[in-house]
């Protein structure tokens, strides 16, 4: 076997490794000969022409405007999101008299903190284990509704870092 085609099955191991735990299924028929021969070469891909001076494009729709049948407006029910660099689509909901904090992060290892806070006092600090970065690894944390009964309370993601151990990508999070 030629060096060059145990490269290239080495290749083709390590992508179908990926997709294989990404959830993609792929067949690659090996068997298969390529259709260009050493002699042959290929063209450039063709650029797209540019429009004519004399065209003109319509302007994007306004943001603040919902397209029609496109988007819905808001509903007073639906949550509050919050986001920063580490975590995204994070909301705050009750369900059978707890509090459930759902979300994704994007943290190395996939390791991060989460705190209950009321004013310079911590009421709860635990972690949490979801996928590593760079993937988005989906989180749910439960908590009692006993933790915020105080005024003031807010609920806290974050990272410590790894150069100095202080909190970093901190989410702070009203919960009352």
């Amino acid at each position: 076997m030629k060096l060059s085609n145990l490269f290239m099955l080495c290749i083709i191991v390590i992508l179908g490794v990926i997709a294989y735990s990404l959830g993609v299924r792929v067949h690659v028929d090996v068997k298969q000969k390529p259709s260009v021969t050493e002699h042959e070469t290929t063209k450039p891909p063709k650029s797209v022409p540019s429009k004519p001076s004399g065209e003109t494009t319509t302007p994007p729709a306004d943001p603040n405007k919902p397209s029609i049948g496109t988007q819905k407006p808001p509903k007073e029910a639906d949550p509050k999101v919050y986001q920063n660099n580490s975590f995204k689509s994070v909301v705050l909901y009750e369900k059978d008299g707890k509090i459930i904090v759902k979300g994704q992060a994007r943290v190395f290892e996939g390791v991060f903190q989460y705190a209950v806070t009321s004013g310079n006092k911590t009421i709860l600090e635990d972690h949490y284990q979801t996928e590593g970065a760079p993937a988005w690894g989906n989180f749910e944390i439960s908590l009692d509704q006993s933790l915020v009964e105080k005024t003031g309370a807010t609920f806290e993601l974050f990272v410590y870092s790894a150069k100095d151990g202080s909190k970093v990508d901190v989410l702070t999070i009203p919960l009352k």
